[in-house]
């Protein structure tokens, strides 16, 4: 086992267990006690954990399902700014996937000043939001609606985006660590975003500086499969620089 997927699935015990020996992880990882106490520093300079004499303890539980009207409600003015931002990437002539996540929401309402610009979404509020723009063409991809996520979702959904070849796509997060990437807390979300990025040129994550360092249960997209991070100022400096080690390209929007 590659020492990566060994830290995402300690990372995963400790938050569904609380806390955990490092004997315990040796003996079920099969690595000495001094390779799981590496593995343990590791995660807790990501956030992941706080790691203790003997063992490890939960920096928190997994996130559970956020309700859609509370998410959008929520960093409104954060979001804005990331929108504004993130079409800075997008040019006339381009074809785009935009997620149905509230961040993305926020790009789409950025949208307005194309004149011939592509864009296919899963969800629904992006497709009524870029419906009165004269040079926006709109496609959905249908599917089942998650009236939690306000997102389509399926094997319909993932069938269509399997056939779709976009330049770029803007994606949110339910969570996101360094060890894990981009987590959701629905399956059929994380699966639908998994797909997404399989078939994008350019994978931009969209992402509020409150997602950063929190899990949630399922893995949608690998932190290898990110080309850039939008983001703002107030994500801790050491996310930025593990980042950029990663090969990942980190922008921070301003507020002016």
């Amino acid at each position: 086992m590659f020492p990566a997927e060994r830290r995402r699935k300690i990372e995963r015990l400790v938050n569904e267990q609380g806390t955990v020996s490092i004997t315990e992880l040796s003996h079920l990882f099969n690595v000495s006690e001094m390779t799981i106490h590496r593995d343990l520093k590791a995660l807790e300079r990501m956030g992941a954990l706080q790691k203790m004499r003997g063992g490890a303890l939960a920096s928190q539980p997994y996130l559970g399902p956020t309700d859609y009207r509370k998410r959008k409600a929520s960093y409104q003015e954060e979001k804005d700014i990331l929108g504004r931002e993130a079409v800075k990437f997008i040019k006339d002539g381009d074809t785009i996937f935009l997620g149905p996540g509230t961040t993305a929401l926020s790009v789409a309402r950025h949208c307005r000043s194309f004149r011939n610009l592509t864009v296919y979404t899963n969800g629904p509020a992006i497709v009524n939001e870029l419906a009165p723009f004269p040079g926006v063409e709109v496609h959905c991809t249908g599917g089942i609606l998650s009236k939690s996520t306000m997102a389509f979702v399926g094997p319909d959904t993932e069938h269509v985006i399997s056939f779709l070849r976009p330049d770029k796509c803007f994606i949110g997060a339910h969570g996101f660590t360094l060890e894990n990437g981009i987590t959701d807390a629905l399956p059929l979300e994380a699966s639908s975003k998994r797909r997404i990025v399989e078939v994008t040129q350019e994978v931009y994550l969209v992402v509020t500086a409150d997602k950063f360092g929190h899990v949630a249960q399922h893995v949608a997209v690998p932190l290898e499969a990110i080309d850039v991070v939008i983001t703002h100022a107030e994500v801790p400096e050491k996310y930025l620089e593990e980042l950029c080690s990663y090969d990942v390209r980190c922008v921070i929007a301003n507020r002016t």
